[in-house]
């Protein structure tokens, strides 16, 4: 749990300093810096519920004996 903090931490310093070097506001990096994480989660919640929606088809039959 430890490292997860950690990351999400570094994450966050990474995308407030990327946006405030790319805009040189602080207001629009501090939107961003929570936006992105936000439509992250989004995307995520959208992709499970499709990947969960197809489902996978029955395995090959490796062994070489057929079925009678």
């Amino acid at each position: 749990m430890t490292k997860l903090l950690i990351f999400g931490l570094i994450h966050v310093c990474i995308a407030f300093s990327l946006s405030y070097l790319l805009t040189g506001s602080v207001a629009i990096a501090g939107v961003i810096t929570f936006v992105e994480p936000l439509a992250n989660t989004v995307a995520l919640w959208a992709l499970e519920k499709l990947w969960h929606s197809h489902k996978a088809p029955p395995p090959a039959d490796t062994t070489g004996i057929q079925a009678s």
